[in-house]
């Protein structure tokens, strides 16, 4: 397969800046475009969601300027970004827009495995607590005021989105096909159910897994944008057919 486009979208409490390291490693010929959540980076004034339908409306309007030439894309994911990714592909698909060739979904199980955490409803302390020990957020940042007050209520609603998603009766599966990735140590997912995202397609499924945790794609970028390249522009990985 080849893609030209590479959309990305953040882990709850990310931002389009999760993705940029990635610039240096990423194939010429494939062009990365971090997508933003409303609530930060370059839209901080805009308002937070309240549930994922608000979030992907809000997307489709951030993505349709990048996929108007129709230039072949791949649209990746990671933990809730991969849960929004994939409500995204489903409604450009049956708003007849154009949609990614690939959906690739990371460290988020598939979208019928309810969550049975509420962390987006916990004290103040202890949802601070709560992500601290998750990891990707540097404890010491939150020991900064300024900065947790910024970012508490973004990372509170993403939660939000996660933990009171539902996946829609009866929804039509993708034309595309999907590409699952995980870290092996990762204890927010159920390893041995991530070929159920097979169910969620009508094209192939590919999956790989990486060393590290839920947040394997920063510990080991050079090995994940490496079989990236490999998936989307040099070679098929025929022998990751699920």
């Amino acid at each position: 397969m080849r893609i030209g486009k590479l959309m990305c979208i953040a882990h709850a409490g990310g931002s389009a800046s999760s993705y940029l390291r990635w610039n240096r490693l990423l194939d010429s010929n494939i062009r990365l475009i971090p997508l933003e959540y409303a609530g930060r980076g370059i839209r901080t004034d805009a308002a937070l969601y309240e549930n994922m339908d608000e979030a992907v409306a809000d997307l489709i309007g951030v993505l349709e300027p990048h996929i108007a030439d129709e230039t072949p894309y791949a649209l990746y994911g990671h933990s809730l970004g991969a849960l929004v990714a994939y409500e995204l592909a489903s409604a450009l698909q049956q708003l007849s827009l154009p949609s990614p060739t690939l959906l690739i979904v990371s460290g988020k199980n598939p979208p019928h495995m309810r969550g049975r955490t509420h962390r987006h409803t916990l004290p103040e302390k202890e949802f601070r607590e709560e992500i601290v020990s998750m990891g990707g957020t540097p404890p010491e940042l939150l020991q900064d005021e300024s900065f947790a007050e910024y970012f508490m209520p973004i990372a509170r609603s993403d939660f939000k989105l996660v933990e009171t998603y539902r996946l829609k009766d009866n929804q039509p599966k993708l034309h595309t096909s999907i590409c699952v990735l995980n870290g092996t140590d990762d204890t927010f997912i159920e390893i041995g159910q991530m070929n159920e995202w097979r169910n969620y397609c009508v094209g192939k499924l590919w999956q790989q897994q990486f060393p590290g945790g839920h947040f394997f794609l920063h510990e080991y970028p050079e090995q994940v944008v490496g079989y990236l390249n490999r998936l989307l522009v040099h070679q098929p990985v025929q022998q990751l057919y699920v």
